[in-house]
Formats: structure tokens, sequence, C-alpha cells
């Protein structure tokens, strides 16, 4: 068996979901081939609030090393991109994975419902991956549920305020910071607004992973990691503008 290093320091900043899906499939790339995953115990993981900024401070999940060992690069990303993988095998990867530690373990009340809506740079401008839809589109999905069973996860200050107004389940107490990423790749956060980027992350997780329903766009990573731990896929009113995710 063969082994390889991942090391978030060699590749650019994404976001916590994009990041954790990327996992899955070089993990899933390795078991296919019988090659060994480690992750990098001295790595500089830019979402990561702490030092050192390594896997191991949000997960419990695969083994940490140290050892100079031939690290998963762009050329092997490229590869694996153009490898399919179902749903059903993405599922099983993520679930396998995403084992939070303590402080990211959340206990989440079970909404019928959840719309998961995206703005900012995901829907327009040089960085867009996917196309825009205004709230009603989401709720038109499922019309047979009242506002006040449907909960509204977004990032956007302007959709949280028309989703209250229309009495959507909404988390008045949530920082919505509407693209995050590309934020922090022109001003980098501090470590208090990355910690509450990543609480937000996993409490919305564990959400889409215990709601009945879930509609979205499958142009967020984010959407599309939770559909993954929620076990079956929920309604896209759009695919990827940009990437591939599961075939």
């Amino acid at each position: 068996m063969t082994m390889l290093k991942y090391s978030f320091k060699t590749f650019i900043v994404n976001g916590l979901g994009a990041d954790f899906l990327r996992i899955c499939k070089v993990y899933h790339y390795c078991q296919r081939r019988q090659i060994k995953l480690y992750m990098d115990a001295e790595d500089d993981w830019q979402l990561v609030p702490s030092t050192p900024r390594t896997w191991r401070f949000f997960f419990e999940s695969l083994e940490m090393t140290s050892a100079p060992l031939p690290l998963v690069d762009n050329h092997l990303i490229t590869l694996l991109e153009k490898e399919p993988i179902s749903f059903e095998e993405l599922k099983q990867v993520a679930y396998e994975l995403f084992q939070p530690n303590e402080s990211f373990k959340f206990p989440c009340p079970i909404h019928p419902v959840v719309l998961h809506v995206r703005r900012g740079d995901k829907v327009s401008g040089s960085w867009k991956e996917g196309t825009f839809h205004e709230l009603r589109e989401y709720y038109e999905c499922l019309p047979q549920y009242t506002p006040s069973d449907v909960y509204v996860m977004t990032d956007s200050p302007q959709v949280y305020e028309e989703a209250k107004q229309k009495g959507f389940i909404v988390d008045d107490h949530e920082i919505r910071r509407d693209g995050f990423v590309k934020k922090h790749y022109d001003c980098p956060y501090d470590s208090m607004s990355l910690m509450d980027e990543a609480m937000t992350f996993f409490k919305n997780m564990s959400i889409l992973k215990n709601a009945t329903h879930l509609v979205g766009s499958n142009a967020s990573f984010f959407y599309v990691l939770g559909q993954v731990l929620h076990g079956k896929q929920g309604i896209s009113l759009s695919n990827n503008v940009s990437y591939y995710t599961f075939g």
C-alpha cells in the first residue's frame, strides 16, 4: 500500500463545505487504489482559528502525520474531479469522515423543511457558480407547508429579513457573512470571526442532517454536503456552473 498526505497549505482557501467534500473525494480516490491517506499534522488551514491550523481542530477522523510523505497536489485534484462518484459512495465516505470534535457537535430541533438560500459571490460577479433564485422559488417547491414549518438557512442579511417578515423560521442570533470566502481573501477574518463561522457551519450541518425535506441549489458545496449528511438528495433549483460534484 502506498501513502499520501493532504496539506491544506498546498491549495487556495475554500469554504468548510468545499474543503470537506474535497477531502471526501481524495479519500475515496485513495480507497479505490489502496492508498493510505494521512492529514498534515503541521498544516496551515486558514479557516482554522488556532495554531497549529490542522484538520484535527475540527474532526476526529483520519490519521495525522508529520512524516515527509508525497503530497496530494493539483494534478491529482484534477484527476479526481473527473472521476465520477455516486451520491451513495459520497454519502458513505462523508459518514465516515464527518466526525466533529465535541466542541462542534450540535443537537438541533428537527424542522420539517429547510430552505438553503445563497447570495453574494455565489450567484453574481467573477466568482459566480450558480443561478440567482428568489426566496419564493425555494418555498414554492413544497407549498403544502406553512412558513411556520419552514426554516430558512442563509448567509444573506437581506434574505434573512425577508424570511423573518414572511413568517419563516430563522436564527436571530446568527451572524451572516455574505460572500465569506471571497471577503476572507480580500481581508482575512480574525480568529473570533473564524470560530463563529465554524460554529455556524457545524450547527447548520446538524440542522440539514436532521430535517425532513431540503430545498436549495447544487451550486453550493454547503448545500451538497448538507444533502450528503442528510442521507438523501433534496430538491435543487439549479445545478453547478463551475464544477462537477457527483454522478
